[in-house]
């Protein structure tokens, strides 16, 4: 009789961790961000928040990511040695080659380890046809209000920290600026 329950239960318990499992990887896109460079648009400059809050960074390592019928995001790279030395650094380089140094942050694993990394999703449905040309073949504007993922780099994945609505662009940008600032 023992083994017959046993024989019912063990099929239910691992059913019932499978469906689990699904529900858990339906619940927000799984993407590394990095995993294609050519999807990548990479640079050094401002980042600024909302005019309410009006705090500026003068140079930080961002990227812009796109996947077409997938999504957008926006990429902050935050220097754990600060921005102050990120500036100073980019300021000795030619502007083409701080593409370059932006680039190998999502490229090299190594280089990875000296930067906090957030990515800031929007999904495909929430993005409009730009009013200008945009940065890669296809890329499409934000939308707002819409669901913005908040994902960190670890390792060899990216880690969702947070899932929250954002009503417009000034809260697209103070949201960056939490975490660029955060400690």
């Amino acid at each position: 009789m023992n083994k017959y329950i046993s024989l019912l239960i063990i099929p239910l318990i691992y059913s019932g961790g499978v469906f689990a499992q699904q529900q858990k990887s339906a619940s927000y896109p799984e993407v590394d961000f990095f995993k294609n460079p050519k999807q990548l648009l990479c640079w050094s400059g401002p980042l600024s928040s909302s005019y309410k809050t009006n705090v500026n960074i003068s140079a930080v390592p961002l990227m812009e990511y796109f996947k077409s019928k997938f999504g957008s995001a926006r990429i902050v790279c935050k220097p754990k040695y600060g921005f102050e030395k990120w500036n100073a650094m980019i300021k000795k380089i030619k502007s083409s080659d701080s593409f370059n140094r932006v680039k190998e942050i999502a490229i090299n694993e190594t280089e990875q380890k000296n930067f906090i990394i957030y990515a800031f999703f929007m999904e495909y449905k929430y993005l409009v046809e730009p009013d200008e040309k945009p940065a890669f073949p296809g890329g499409k504007d934000m939308n707002f209000p819409a669901p913005i993922y908040v994902y960190q780099k670890e390792v060899y994945k990216w880690k969702l920290l947070e899932k929250l609505t954002v009503k417009s662009w000034s809260d697209y940008a103070d949201l960056q600026m939490k975490y660029a600032k955060a400690k």
